[in-house]
This record gives C-alpha cells, sequence and structure tokens, in this order.
C-alpha cells in the first residue's frame, strides 16, 4: 500500500491506518483482509446463505519488479499460488532462485 491510498476497513475519530513497511507486514493486512471478507451471508429478499472466500497474492518491491506492470504481474503470480493452495490462502511472491 502506498501513502494516500486507502485499503480496506474504516477508522474512527484519532485512529490512524497503519502503512506496510515489508513482506511480514503486508501479508498481515492481506490476513485482515481474508478474514473481514470471509463468512457466511444472507442475500436480502432472497434467504439464502452464501459463503465467500478468497485467495491473496502479495508482491513488494524491489522484489516485486520497479514498475507497476511488473509489481502487479507478480503480484498475480502469488495470486494464483495461492488459490492452488486451496482457500483462504495467503502467497508472497518470491522470486527464482539464481543459478
Amino acid at each position: 500500500m502506498r501513502r494516500g491510498v486507502r485499503g480496506p476497513g474504516r477508522l474512527q475519530a484519532g485512529e490512524r491506518r497503519p502503512r506496510p513497511r515489508g513482506p511480514g507486514d503486508a501479508q498481515l493486512v492481506a490476513r485482515k483482509l481474508l478474514d473481514a471478507v470471509s463468512g457466511p451471508y444472507t442475500l436480502p429478499g432472497a434467504g439464502q446463505t452464501v459463503t465467500v472466500s478468497a485467495s491473496v497474492g502479495v508482491a513488494v518491491t524491489p522484489q516485486g519488479g520497479r514498475d507497476l506492470t511488473t509489481l502487479l504481474r507478480r503480484a498475480d503470480e502469488a495470486m494464483y499460488a495461492a488459490k492452488r493452495q486451496g482457500r483462504r490462502q495467503v502467497c508472497l511472491y518470491v522470486p527464482p532462485a539464481s543459478p
């Protein structure tokens, strides 16, 4: 997350939004996001309950890339890795090992 970009959640008066400072913080924010969106929801008027789940991919700079396109592509790769692991997973992009 960058300064000036709003993330999930709401702040109460006097609260400050913490800024992720590295991969561990970004993964913690992703985990909180999963907790916030997960769970059964009842559809209004239908009386039907649905379950929502998500998978999150995390990429941070400089490992994620120096430009936005590369960073988003690597976050996407991490998201698909999370999906392969099952529901409610968070994966961090890890650069391939150099030979």
